[in-house]
């Protein structure tokens, strides 16, 4: 039987420690970001998320696509966690997350968890 690699050691990133991830380097393999903090046209979340991706691989984590809505995907938000792949350009390096389709939007209001809530079946 084959094991799965390591994806090593990641921790999310927070906007608290962008200064002290910058100021030194970090004891930690790959940082994972709420894809949904970084769906921004501009601004300090960008250019925080700019620097420390040129020294860490960077995986995402949406926690609003909502797959499993009675309304379906919303296109607006896939076009931006799209454009957003292209600016992180998730490397390899990075381990893949969110294996699990998140029912999050339940019409007419979006639902805030903790936890990400199963898809009804």
């Amino acid at each position: 039987m084959s094991r799965i690699a390591s994806p090593g050691f990641g921790l999310g990133l927070r906007a608290a420690h962008y200064n002290d991830i910058l100021a030194a380097p970090c004891a930690v393999d790959w940082f994972e970001i709420l894809s949904e903090n970084y769906m921004v046209p501009v601004g300090k979340p960008l250019a925080m998320l700019d620097a420390i991706r040129r020294d860490y691989p960077i995986a995402m984590h949406g926690v609003s696509m909502s797959v499993g809505s009675a309304q379906g995907p919303d296109i607006t938000y896939l076009k931006q966690l799209k454009q957003l792949a292209t600016v992180v350009a998730c490397t390899s390096d990075a381990p893949q997350t969110a294996p699990f389709a998140p029912f999050s939007f339940a019409f007419p209001r979006r639902l805030h968890c903790d936890q990400a809530v199963d898809t009804p079946t």
